[in-house]
């Protein structure tokens, strides 16, 4: 058995137990067995030991798991805060666009000029203050959605293509009251 001093316990006694066998006997020394079942119960873990290891590791596992939900939480707050400022400002461009066509129009009344190019523009961009409203409900709704059911909820992602089909078209609709308004005053 000199040559098993390098293995573990376990493995010390299936070597002595192999070599019993290849030596052809039916028994082996009560002290070499002793010994080994000695040592496997000095390095084998208590119960007590095992327990306390799993419970580190769930405590491992849950920390990891907690992080990682906040900054799922983390992350989804960022693009509702970024969703928000976009819609803010859509509303403030489209809106601070009509106040000042509105302010033109009166100027240009009271000069007896047409004011048909510049109505089309205003009507650009108030449909682009209606489309950034619809948006804002749309976000609304797909958040209303995702709260009530999981985040695969169909309708919350549908609801999330709405509010952005209409960010995206109130965009449009202030381009497009810009090109119209800019082409009335250029002639």
């Amino acid at each position: 058995m000199a040559e098993a001093t390098n293995l573990t316990p376990l493995a010390n006694l299936r070597v002595a137990l192999e070599q019993v066998q290849k030596q052809g006997k039916d028994q082996i020394e009560v002290a070499v067995l002793l010994n080994a079942v000695k040592a496997l119960e000095k390095t084998a873990p208590t119960p007590e030991a095992t327990l306390e290891q799993y419970k580190a590791s769930l405590q491992v596992w849950v920390k990891h798991h907690e992080m990682a939900k906040e900054a799922e939480r983390q992350m989804f707050q960022s693009v509702l805060d970024t969703a928000q400022a976009a819609q803010k400002t859509i509303i403030l461009i489209n809106g601070g666009a009509c106040v000042a066509l509105l302010a033109f129009i009166g100027a240009m009344v009271q000069a007896n000029k047409s004011v048909f190019g510049i109505g089309v523009g205003l009507l650009f961009f108030a449909m682009g203050l209606a489309c950034a409203a619809c948006s804002s409900a749309g976000t609304y709704f797909a958040q209303f959605a995702f709260h009530f059911n999981d985040d695969t909820s169909r309708k919350g992602w549908g609801w999330r293509k709405v509010a952005i089909i209409f960010g995206v078209s109130s965009i449009v609709m202030f381009v497009a009251g810009c090109l119209v308004s800019f082409f009335t005053f250029i002639r």
